[in-house]
């Protein structure tokens, strides 16, 4: 039966058809390669890159057990060889001879092939609706809708068949609509190529096959051909296309030794049963658990809207007899979904191959619809219809695409544990945890819960750990592993990684986005008592630079995320940092530093914001805005995207911690917006003291006294607490178990976080040897000094470390001394070094008393002044003849107490001034004394200290504050010329009354 009229009564000629078609498909295309390189080895399946390389090297067969669907890669296989040689021959042409060509991973290519399939699929989707007989305007719709569907544009960044699977249904149910339309002997063998194509695109793709029965039968009930043709002939044509089809999509068939028709049967059975069946049964489940997880899953992945328009269509084929549609409605995974929907929990990737024929049925309700509308209004309903279909499908596609161009999560958490953990720590964690880190056990989720206990052992947690495998529904724990993770209050949360999703609830599997190879959410927790965090010190982290282009910072956990990003661009490059906050930001302090020896030209893009500078060496650039969320489709993302434009070396840090960026707004004078940061982060922590000091101390210098009072009732005793870390004598490794025993943080976790440690390799080498070794954030040289017997090695540091005083431990080792008593054995220098020159250097000679008696290795301390921000240190190490001393490593501790006496004085100040403002001026003078010990020319506390000096009394105390102001204060500036002014209004009237400054 042919198209109803109601269903083509509207065909206008669309001239701009092909270019609107190209456009779509170019949609789909780009938001199919946003992101395509994602970082490598995350996704369980994606290990078939190693069937890529083994055609490209020229094999026909792959023998692997599990994957038998080898057609698509072939494909990519064959064509990885020439393009390789194409993009040499390319390179050589448009640059130098000795230009380097760029080797594409086999991996890289599989995706790449895999997003141009996705995008083809646009296409033949358009053709399939035109052959059913619909308008052009049906097919651009339902071409749009596949460009912009979520469920294929995330799997199209796989090296996996779910995606070209579903290119491979849509051109097989053309075939099968084509061949219904005009059965002629030759539609037939294509119909079997496109039947053998797709069973080896994918086991369970072989269900196609019911739709070919059903064009046969329908063409055979209509048309009533001989009993010879249609029972034997035209069957004959087919299964010959099919074993044809079958054996170009997998030779193996031919190749393989054992039987292959057996071990297929075998993978069709595995790769259609349910998935998660051996985990969460039919009776092991309650019915909304199941509802609630595949409700969860189709609306993400396709979408409510369009499985109510598939319905509409479905009853509309069949109530007007459009038969060239029942053989696309024949396809028997239509079916089995609501199976899976019911019996077990939905996995997306069994959707994936019904999305084109669905919006192909979807579309025939709206083509009824518009048959029946008035001839001006058609275009306008068909116009509306795509983009209200269109929309929330576009804004899930950009959100998961966006997941691929950002970190993974495993691979921030990989890079967190490197520079966090204790050395000492053993980590357990599951099958979804970090990449390249070793299983604590084989067989970890049956471990005994006992095993994991221990003060330095920590376990990692995935979404799909703990809910997929180690529980039954309503949380109940079925294993060791899963009673552990119900144990897991008792246990310390030190780090969560979640992309900032909002609620616990939407981090559950069938509620996340898409996709849950790229989008876990990652817990480390430890064993270890539980101590609670009651302060936000505002303490930032040393720089850790990473190889990688890209990173996200995840500060979604208050305790142990870090502070700010950090970047090292050798330009002409970019780097592109993305923060993704647990909460709105209301700014971001952006540093930039010009390390090179030349100027550089640098733009900074966030969102549509841009910003070019010209940065002289040496030159910095700091500077505080509130960034933009982009895109606006994804909550709470912040990218920041910095392009040096011309040779040179600039270093980025991204501050967005509203406590520190409260206490720099309170260094700018910037009383407004510092208040609003640091309401944000007492709203983080309520009890914490500093961001309540703080933030009075913002109140009182906007004049608001009344609403500060509250902030700073009952914080006496914190405030001694305070003042004995920044103000007491004990040493560092002292203050700094004080300081997290006070704050309620892990010692050697907080410890690690402010410590970088820089080990160079083993390495052997004789006297005119040379010994280089380069690491992500280091670099390593040793040689022998011609014309003597001495030894040099030499540690260069990449990053600068923050700008206050270090302590450095040097690990050093001695190998075949002989020495005179009364000479040094070596000489250790290290030097701060910009890109204009030496500017801090600190020697030490190292006598045979700095080495010990019989022993091998030593550990030596340096204390280190101050650095300037672009300033990088270096430590050599000179052996004198007759000597050889190695330098096995350098451990550089940062000394938290410059940065905390930063937020101390502001704590001190706000309390001392708002007891002068109360009315108690000798209380105030004895809390500002406190200012005045941290620091003497803070101009705040001078000016509160004097005025509460000369409140309560004490005239001669208050010149004498002054007078030795005057003496360390630079010349010029607002606060010299008031302290001269204020001294001799005392010198002249004796102990006159305090001026109003303010």
């Amino acid at each position: 039966m042919r198209c109803p009229r109601a269903l083509k009564n509207w065909r206008p000629r669309l001239p701009c058809t092909g270019m609107g078609l190209a456009a779509i498909v170019a949609l789909g295309l780009g938001l199919r390669l946003w992101g395509l390189d994602w970082p490598h080895g995350l996704h369980p399946d994606e290990w078939a890159a190693d069937i890529i390389a083994s055609f490209a090297q020229g094999h026909w067969y792959y023998p692997h057990p599990v994957i038998w669907h080898q057609v698509f890669y072939l494909v990519a296989g064959f064509t990885y060889i020439p393009v390789q040689m194409l993009l040499g021959k390319l390179m050589v042409l448009l640059g130098p001879a000795y230009v380097q060509v760029p080797v594409i991973s086999y991996l890289f290519w599989g995706r790449l092939w895999v997003a141009l399939l996705g995008a083809a699929n646009v296409w033949a989707l358009y053709a399939l609706v035109r052959a059913l007989g619909l308008s052009r305007a049906a097919g651009l719709t339902a071409a749009l809708l596949l460009a912009v569907n979520p469920l294929l544009v995330v799997h199209s960044h796989y090296l996996t068949v779910d995606a070209p699977l579903a290119l491979s249904v849509t051109l097989a149910l053309w075939a099968g609509v084509r061949l219904y339309q005009d059965p002629k002997w030759w539609r037939y063998l294509v119909a079997g190529l496109a039947f053998g194509l797709t069973l080896t695109t994918k086991a369970n793709g072989g269900v196609i096959l019911f739709a070919f029965v059903t064009a046969h039968l329908i063409t055979v009930w209509e048309r009533r051909p001989p009993w010879g043709r249609w029972l034997l002939a035209q069957p004959a044509v087919f299964v010959l296309g099919g074993v044809l089809g079958m054996i170009t999509g997998y030779p193996g068939f031919l190749l393989a030794k054992d039987n292959p028709l057996f071990k297929y049967a075998e993978q069709v059975h595995n790769f259609t049963r349910p998935h998660f069946a051996e985990h969460i049964s039919f009776w092991n489940s309650p019915l909304g658990d199941r509802l609630v997880w595949s409700a969860h899953t189709i609306g993400d992945a396709i979408g409510w809207e369009l499985v109510v328009l598939f319905a509409l269509g479905l009853a509309l084929a069949i109530w007007r007899r459009y038969r060239a549609v029942w053989v696309v409605a024949a396809y028997p995974l239509f079916y089995y979904f609501p199976y899976l929907f019911l019996s077990h929990r939905l996995a997306e990737r069994d959707l994936t191959s019904i999305v084109p024929p669905m919006i192909c049925l979807a579309m025939l309700p709206l083509a009824w619809a518009v048959g029946r509308m008035p001839r001006w209004g058609k275009p306008a309903l068909w116009a509306v219809a795509a983009l209200a279909l269109m929309i929330v499908p576009l804004g899930r596609s950009m959100a998961g695409a966006y997941l691929f161009w950002q970190e993974e999560t495993r691979v921030s958490a990989t890079r967190w544990a490197g520079a966090d953990l204790p050395p000492s720590a053993h980590l357990y964690q599951g099958s979804y945890g970090t990449p390249k880190v070793p299983l604590a056990t084989e067989f970890y989720h049956s471990q005994d819960p006992a095993k994991y206990q221990g003060e330095d052992n920590f376990v990692l947690v995935s979404s799909t750990d703990a809910d997929r495998y180690f529980f039954q529904w309503d949380k109940i724990p079925r294993n060791s592993m899963g009673r552990l993770l119900d144990n897991f209050g008792k246990w310390q949360l030190i780090k969560e990684f979640d992309l900032g999703y909002h609620t616990a609830q939407d981090k559950l599997p069938g509620r996340f986005k898409y996709p849950v190879f790229v989008d876990p959410y990652l817990r480390f927790y430890a064993a270890r008592p539980n101590l609670p965090q009651t302060q936000s010190l505002g303490l930032e982290r040393p720089p850790s630079f990473a190889p990688a282009p890209y990173a996200v910072v995840y500060t979604n956990h208050r305790a142990y995320s870090g502070d700010g990003a950090t970047a090292l661009v050798n330009g002409p490059a970019r780097a592109v940092r993305v923060l993704r906050p647990p909460r709105e930001l209301l700014a971001v302090q952006v540093e930039l530093v010009n390390l090179g020896k030349k100027a550089v030209d640098i733009k900074l893009v966030q969102g549509l914001h841009r910003r070019r500078l010209r940065l002289e060496p040496g030159q910095s650039e700091s500077f505080i805005r509130q960034p933009q969320n982009w895109p606006l489709t994804v909550d709470r993302v912040y990218p920041f995207t910095l392009w040096v434009e011309s040779p040179g070396r600039v270093f980025m840090r991204l501050t967005s911690d509203p406590l520190l960026l409260g206490l720099r707004c309170l260094d700018l004078k910037r009383w407004e917006l510092a208040g609003r940061l640091l309401a944000q982060a007492q709203a983080a922590r309520p009890t914490a003291l500093l961001p309540r000091a703080l933030g009075a101390a913002a109140l009182l210098e906007q004049g608001r006294v009344q609403p500060a009072a509250p902030l700073l009732a009952g914080q006496s005793q914190a405030l001694e607490r305070l003042a004995a870390l920044v103000l007491g004598s004990a040493p560092p490794d002292k203050r700094l178990v004080n300081l997290a025993a006070w704050a309620g943080l892990y010692p050697d976790l907080l410890a690690n976080s402010l410590i970088r440690r820089y080990v160079p390799s083993e390495y052997e080498q004789g006297p005119e040897r040379e010994t280089k070794q380069e690491y992500p954030s280091f670099d390593f040289q040793a040689w022998a000094a011609k014309g003597s017997q001495g030894h040099r090695e030499l540690l260069r540091l990449k990053e600068p470390l923050p700008s206050w005083p270090l302590r450095v431990r040097l690990s050093l080792s001695r190998r075949n001394v002989s020495y005179a008593p009364d000479q040094p054995l070596a000489v250790l220098t290290a030097v701060a070094q910009g890109p204009t020159g030496k500017d801090l250097t600190v020697r030490k000679e190292l006598s045979p008393g700095d080495m010990g008696e019989g022993t091998r290795r030593r550990t030596l301390e340096l204390e280190l002044p101050a650095a300037a921000s672009n300033q990088r240190w270096s430590f050599e190490l000179r052996s004198l003849a007759g000597s050889t001393v190695h330098l096995d490593g350098v451990e550089a501790q940062v000394e938290v107490r410059p940065q905390l006496a930063r937020l101390a004085r502001w704590a001190f100040w706000a309390q001392g001034e708002l007891m002068r403002r109360q009315g108690r001026p000798a209380p105030a003078a004895a809390m500002l004394a406190w200012v005045e010990r941290l620091d003497p020319d803070f101009g705040p506390g001078l000016i509160s200290q004097v005025q509460a000096l000369e409140a309560s009394g004490q005239p001669e105390a208050a010149e004498r504050r002054l007078a030795k102001a005057l003496a360390d204060l630079p010349q010029g500036g607002e606060l010299r010329a008031w302290a001269g002014a204020e001294l001799k209004k005392l010198e002249a009237k004796g102990a006159s009354a305090p001026s109003n400054l303010r």
